[in-house]
């Protein structure tokens, strides 16, 4: 099990909040509905609880909630409507983060958004960000290094 501390999610929304572009944003809800889709499905109880997540969130108080939640809807859409094929839009989306500090902190955030619906990390939302992490070249330690092996994020920054 993987636990996130208060600490690692706001040094994440303070970076965040210094990241207010379009190309950010698309790409956190492009990886938003992976992450959502990764079990091949959406129920509606999970939906609701990532778009409380989108609406309340710190992490995305620098973005529209309205926008954001068009754009996550947009991206479940392909996913419902294409299934895998919908994956090429997201792909697109997440590669557009040009900036290495940026895609760090982009899959940074996937794994709290990961984490809103559910305290535990599952095996197939933890292998779409390792799945980014390989699609942007990125160590999966940078992403997942702020982790100890007692499922707490170190106190460290």
């Amino acid at each position: 099990m993987i636990t996130i501390s208060q600490n690692f999610a706001k040094v994440l929304t303070d970076y965040v909040g210094r990241l207010q572009n379009h190309d950010f944003s698309e790409a956190a809800m492009a990886i938003a509905a992976a992450i959502v889709w990764s079990d091949g499905r959406l129920d509606e109880v999970e939906q609701a609880k990532l778009e409380e997540f989108i609406t309340t969130s710190p992490l995305l108080q620098p973005f529209t909630p309205f926008r954001l939640l068009n754009t996550f809807q947009h991206y479940s859409e392909m996913y419902k409507l294409h299934g895998g094929k919908g994956t090429e839009g997201v792909r697109r989306a997440v590669l557009r983060i040009q900036d290495e500090d940026q895609q760090v902190l982009l899959l940074k955030f996937a794994l709290v958004l990961a984490k809103a619906d559910d305290p535990v990390l599952h095996d197939d939302e933890e292998q779409v960000i390792r799945e980014f992490c390989q699609l942007l070249n990125i160590h999966e330690d940078e992403v997942f290094g702020d982790i100890d092996d007692d499922g707490d994020a170190d106190s460290e920054g």
